[in-house]
């Protein structure tokens, strides 16, 4: 089920990706959305890739085991960010 809010492929429409810097960095919007490697000292599983938008309410970052994954968790909330203000429907103020 599709939420009724998304655009329709049919439109054409679709957020264009981030684009990474060497740094692992990736600037848009006003915010910066950031992957870096992290120690896991305490060996927790929950992965050694690191990912983070700062300059951006609400915060959001996650933890995940491989660099491609982190970048595309920070894709996802970049797209949902975006996402968010649009609307399919003349009228629609949700």
């Amino acid at each position: 089920m599709t939420n009724p809010e998304t655009p329709s492929p049919k439109n054409n429409l679709r957020v264009k990706p981030l684009k990474w810097r060497e740094d692992r960095t990736a600037i848009a919007l006003g915010a910066k959305w950031m992957v870096w490697p992290y120690p896991d000292p305490l060996n927790d599983g929950l992965g050694n890739w690191l990912w983070q938008v700062v300059d951006a309410a609400p915060h959001a970052s996650g933890r995940f085991h491989r660099e491609a994954e982190a970048k595309a968790a920070a894709q996802a909330d970049f797209e949902a960010r975006i996402l968010s203000c649009l609307a399919t429907t003349e009228g629609s103020d949700a």
